[in-house]
């Protein structure tokens, strides 16, 4: 199972208000290797952060994605939200899904809502994923630094991922910062790609 931890796209702006779709930012490669990794295009599964968000705002941000692959040739058969309101549909939706996407937020909300749906076991041998900071910022920092002592943790900045492939080798694309035992060092930058062998040993291709 290929899987993609990523940072923002930079795939939309914001115009009065309204989040505009532009098509996926491809300047480290990600939109290439979405295509190369896609086995087929019956089905792409949004998977909401927050279980309490209305339906209506979460198919917002959904289509902002969902556009935004469209217009780099990314196109599927069947297009599919997973949130609060279809949250008994989670094994279903799931199930032969050609993609699946895991929207970025509060993750002590998306903790919840991933319990909930069980996507553990839906979604075995994902790697865990900590995205962006919002009013907790301090405290989500401090929880960060913290459990860099207990492994190590990959901050990845605006259009940057990291790709692991069917074999479990993980390489690093664009701008990325290891936290690891208190300290942040950066390594990767944008344009640039690294393999990952453990913290201790990360190699420039």
């Amino acid at each position: 199972m290929i899987r993609i931890l990523a940072s923002d796209f930079k795939n939309y702006e914001k115009i009065n208000g309204q989040k505009i779709s532009h098509p996926m930012d491809n300047s480290n490669g990600v939109v290439d290797q979405i295509k190369n990794s896609l086995q087929d295009y019956k089905k792409i599964v949004f998977v909401s952060s927050d279980m309490s968000s209305t339906h209506e705002n979460v198919l917002s941000y959904a289509k902002v994605l969902f556009d935004s692959i469209k217009v780099v040739g990314i196109k599927f058969d069947e297009y599919l939200v997973l949130d609060g309101e279809s949250k008994g549909k989670a094994a279903d939706y799931i199930k032969d899904a050609s993609l699946v996407f895991l929207c970025g937020g509060d993750t002590y909300k998306q903790h919840e809502f991933f319990t909930a749906i069980n996507l553990k076991e839906l979604l075995k041998n994902f790697v865990y994923d900590s995205s962006n900071f919002d009013d907790n910022e301090k405290y989500q920092r401090y929880a960060i630094i913290k459990e860099s002592y207990n492994r190590p943790i990959y901050g990845q900045c605006n259009g940057s991922h990291i790709l692991i492939d069917d074999d479990n080798v993980a390489i690093i694309y664009g701008e990325t910062y290891l936290i690891h035992n208190g300290s942040i060092e950066c390594i990767c930058k944008n344009g640039c790609n690294v393999l990952i062998e453990d913290e201790n040993n990360i190699k420039k291709l």
